[in-house]
């Protein structure tokens, strides 16, 4: 009797054996359908994702190259005897609407953006005491060394008609600049877009 029970008990540890093995290998392939769907989903996020950015781009060139009171203004930097270099940005500007700041080759003495950070201020005719911080210039593309603000904001955009960038160190920002001017634009000039 007694090995008809132990014969029982190992047929019986044996058949939990194989449940389980047949478990595991259930759980092995949930887990690499779960990671399948995860990735899927992850690709479609992304997918999702480039679509909206490409449909924001189209909207915004469509609203750009549509506006009658377009500015497209180069922006240029002045050598230490107020001599304009060449061009260094360009600024899109839609008259209390919209407002694209591009920045090309910035200073390689303030490229470590852990420690300075581009600041664009904006004031009315030439008055430093109206001086404001309009935002940041934002790297945009690394390997073309191009950095980009978008303002959209009416309020902040009626109240300039001129435009700089300073570096200054990051987290460090007052309320007013700093910085040497290194890039300079007035928007203020007649509308040379319609």
């Amino acid at each position: 009797m007694a090995r008809a029970a132990e014969a029982k008990a190992s047929q019986s540890l044996e058949q939990l054996g194989v449940e389980h093995l047949t478990d595991q290998t259930a759980i092995a392939a949930q887990n690499r359908e779960i990671r399948s769907l995860n990735d899927r989903m992850e690709d479609q996020i992304a997918s999702q994702e480039r679509t909206r950015d490409l449909m924001e781009a189209e909207r915004d060139l469509h609203e750009l190259v549509g506006a009658r009171n377009l500015h497209i203004v180069d922006v240029s930097d002045t050598d230490s005897r107020g001599r304009t270099q060449k061009a260094v940005g360009r600024v899109f500007y839609i008259e209390g609407k919209s407002l694209v700041f591009y920045a090309y080759d910035l200073s390689d003495g303030h490229s470590d953006v852990r420690k300075f950070a581009y600041y664009v201020w904006g004031n009315k005719d030439g008055n430093l005491e109206t001086v404001r911080n309009v935002g940041t210039l934002d790297t945009d593309d690394t390997l073309k060394k191009t950095w980009k603000l978008h303002v959209s904001d009416a309020k902040v955009l009626t109240d300039i008609d001129r435009v700089f960038v300073t570096a200054e160190p990051a987290g460090k920002l007052g309320p007013r600049p700093h910085g040497k001017k290194i890039l300079n634009a007035y928007l203020g000039g007649p509308v040379n877009h319609p």
